[in-house]
C-alpha cells in the first residue's frame, strides 16, 4: 500500500530506494507489503502499513497528516496498487530536507532519498511503472 505524500504546494514527494534494496534506484511512494503487526482482528489496518511504512523509510510520521477520503486502487498486468493521499503542509522542499536529513543519520537507510514531482511531465529516472497512471491521476484531479 502506497501513501501518496502532497505537499503544501501540491508536488508529490516520492523516495528512490537504496542501493542495498531489492527495488535499488527505484523510484515510488513509500511503501511496503503487509506484516503481522499491520492487522488488527484479522484484518489488515491499511492506514497503519502506510505510516509505518513512511516513517521506517522516511522518518516522517504522517500519523497526524490529513488523508483522502478513500483509498485508491489500480490495477494492471503486473499486480495492484492501493493508494491514498495524505497532505502535508509544509512545501515538498521543506520535506525533502527532512527525509534527508533522517537518511543522513541512519547507518542503513533503505532509502537514497527523496524524489519531488511538481506536475505529471515532470518524471524521474527510475520511476516504477505503476507510478505514471498514480502521478497523472493526481495532477488531473486536485485534491
Amino acid at each position: 500500500a502506497h501513501a501518496m505524500l502532497v505537499a503544501g504546494d501540491n508536488a508529490l514527494v516520492a523516495i528512490r530506494m537504496g542501493p542495498h534494496t531489492v527495488n535499488a534506484g527505484r523510484v515510488y511512494f513509500a511503501a511496503g507489503s503487509f506484516e503481522p503487526i499491520d492487522f488488527r482482528d484479522g484484518l489488515v489496518d491499511v492506514d497503519f502499513n502506510m505510516i509505518r511504512e513512511v516513517r521506517e523509510e522516511t522518518g516522517l510520521d504522517l500519523s497526524g497528516a490529513e488523508r483522502g477520503k478513500r483509498y485508491h486502487a489500480m490495477s494492471t498486468s503486473s499486480g495492484t496498487v492501493i493508494f491514498r493521499r495524505y497532505h502535508a503542509a509544509a512545501p515538498a522542499d521543506e520535506i525533502a530536507r527532512r527525509i534527508s536529513a533522517f537518511v543522513a543519520t541512519e547507518t542503513e537507510p533503505e532509502i537514497e532519498g527523496p524524489v519531488i514531482i511538481r506536475h505529471a511531465a515532470d518524471l524521474p529516472d527510475g520511476l516504477s511503472p505503476h507510478m505514471k497512471p498514480l502521478i497523472e491521476w493526481h495532477f488531473a484531479n486536485g485534491n
